[in-house]
């Protein structure tokens, strides 16, 4: 049995007013500060893939990510092109958030009508996930517009009585696609439940979807065996004790829209209870009563929705850890978009109760994302520090988290660090020989531990600690210089 037509709601015109104050309020909020933020340690390891000479961006990419190569070849060329300043490379990826706005008030306008777009529009606008990958110099934010804009073709595709104009969207749908897997391989845990819930319910024609199917997957073949290979040399081996099953990273993936990077490392209010209502409303988009639902709600958008956090959870159980908040990124749009769905479906009391804490959810974590202890650890004033104190030949030991790295590298070339000071890498914190006895050790500790510690480990080899500073953020940072007794 085929999927029944879907009877439209025109939102173009008179009607299209609707989207401009969300477009203008993500455009605030997804510029604001744009380049306040030090690099995170992500950005600092796209930073260093992407400012390779272009013939070894691959290999870099191949040796240390898991990622395709596409964002870093296009990053490649904006910073040899522009800048790599923090705001000009974050810059098209505040640019992707705004259009991923348009694209959830489109898709949600396709499934239930104005009232959702509208709803779903404002949530994914205010959203303090939206909003971290719109201000970060990752592919994330592209593959989630990519995997919207997807599912908004697939949809027109459906809805055309006019073969070629059918065709066309289908067409467009496989660029979407192919492009998103190009640029983050968790886009297959979208495109892969979208593309078979079309053809299941024959959204579109079966054979025509098909041959498209088939050519998707022959375009994304080259990136798959660079996954493989990728995953051969365990390059997220370091994120594999954050990637665990928890009750809390659980709740997080639930969650994922309200996710913010005001607490990076736990689970803040907005988030849980925002996990709570987003949970809610899929439970109710799932197991309502057929008449309070909607077909392609429940048979189209709700399985790409719900499908990452699934895959992930099964495959965090029976091997390694992958239950992480940025895996379920890409899908965090279509969530949206059911979230709208429901309160558009609900009696107009109860959907405006439910948009309200959901908005108020969202509000809050994006308002603490711009404070300062929603922004990420302070490597650029660190390093900034060691360029003011230190002398050439001092030395700098990153100890505590392995990943530092990227950001410090970043800004000890712009600092002019590069060739001044030494530096011994995380998985040697114990080596000193490096270290003139006529110059000074900078500690670069993350997370900061007790200073007695540090003076305890100091005079075991001798030194002792003349300076501290400390560098307060979502991660705060402690520098300490230490000369010889």
């Amino acid at each position: 049995m085929s999927w029944p037509r879907w009877r439209s709601t025109e939102l173009s015109g008179s009607r299209a007013w609707l989207l401009a104050p969300p477009l203008l309020v993500a455009a605030v909020n997804f510029f604001y500060g744009l380049g306040s933020s030090s690099l995170w340690v992500d950005e600092g390891l796209s930073w260093s893939r992407a400012a390779a000479p272009l013939g070894q961006v691959l290999e870099r990419v191949s040796e240390t990510e898991i990622s395709p190569p596409a964002y870093y070849f296009a990053l490649h060329s904006l910073i040899g092109r522009v800048s790599d300043s923090e705001a000009v490379m974050r810059l098209p990826s505040a640019l992707a958030g705004v259009a991923l706005v348009a694209a959830v008030f489109w898709v949600a306008g396709r499934i239930a009508g104005r009232r959702a777009a509208v709803a779903a529009a404002w949530l994914t606008a205010v959203s303090p996930l939206v909003m971290e990958y719109a201000q970060q110099v990752r592919a994330y934010v592209f593959a989630a517009l990519l995997c919207t804009l997807a599912a908004g073709c697939l949809l027109e595709a459906g809805r055309r009585r006019d073969r070629r104009a059918s065709r066309a969207w289908l067409l467009a749908a496989g660029v979407a696609a192919v492009s998103a897997f190009w640029l983050h391989y968790s886009a297959a845990l979208v495109l892969a439940p979208l593309v078979a819930m079309a053809v299941r319910r024959e959204l579109v024609d079966r054979r025509e979807a098909l041959v498209l199917t088939a050519g998707v997957v022959l375009a994304c073949l080259p990136p798959l065996a660079l996954l493989f290979s990728q995953l051969g040399k365990d390059n997220e081996q370091g994120i594999a004790e954050l990637a665990r099953l928890s009750p809390a990273n659980i709740l997080e993936a639930l969650g994922a829209p309200f996710d913010s990077r005001f607490a990076s490392l736990q689970l803040t209010l907005p988030a849980a209870v925002g996990a709570v209502v987003l949970s809610t409303a899929l439970g109710l988009a799932a197991f309502g009563r057929p008449g309070r639902t909607n077909p392609l709600l429940r048979g189209f958008i709700l399985p790409a929705a719900t499908a990452p956090i699934a895959v992930l959870v099964v495959v965090t159980a029976v091997g390694p850890n992958a239950l992480l908040t940025r895996y379920v990124a890409v899908a965090a749009p279509l969530m949206l978009v059911a979230l709208g769905a429901v309160i558009a479906l609900m009696k107009l009391r109860q959907g405006l109760a439910l948009a309200g804490v959901a908005g108020l959810c969202a509000v809050v974590g994006s308002v603490l994302a711009h404070t300062s202890q929603g922004l990420y650890a302070d490597t650029r004033a660190a390093t900034q520090t060691i360029a003011q104190n230190s002398r050439r030949g001092d030395a700098v030991l990153l100890s505590g988290n392995a990943t530092i790295a990227g950001g410090f590298q970043y800004y000890a070339e712009k600092a002019g660090l590069t060739g001044k000071v030494n530096t011994a890498p995380p998985d040697r914190p114990n080596r000193l020989g490096f270290v003139r006895r006529d110059r000074s050790l900078w500690l670069w500790l993350d997370p900061p531990p007790r200073l007695t510690r540090v003076d305890r480990q100091l005079g075991a080899v001798n030194m002792r600690r003349s300076g501290v500073w400390r560098f307060e953020a979502n991660e705060d940072l402690l520098l300490v210089r230490a000369d010889r007794r």
